[in-house]
């Protein structure tokens, strides 16, 4: 999904982003990237998946939760989107 913005309009100075945002799921969606960027999609993927899961189990310490059932870690991990942005200078 590509989309553009300029940020809130009763801000001073305002700025204008370019965004991509490419959901991450290689089962579902690889075949459907870019072959340009397949690849490092994949391998962004394989490095951040540890550090979401890590930043979770981290966050459930915090509120006493030792541990959880199996069933709900993929409901709490969620779907693992890339955004990229550019700011036009």
């Amino acid at each position: 999904m590509f989309w553009s913005g300029i940020g809130e309009k009763n801000e001073k100075n305002l700025e204008w982003r370019d965004s991509i945002k490419q959901g991450c799921n290689p089962q579902n969606d690889s075949n459907l990237w870019p072959p340009q960027t397949r690849y490092q999609v994949l391998e962004y993927q394989k490095w951040v998946e540890p550090v979401a899961e890590k930043l979770l189990d981290v966050l459930l310490k915090g509120l006493n939760v030792n541990e959880i059932d199996e069933y709900l870690e993929p409901l709490l991990m969620g779907t693992m989107n890339i955004n990229m942005n550019y700011y036009p200078p």
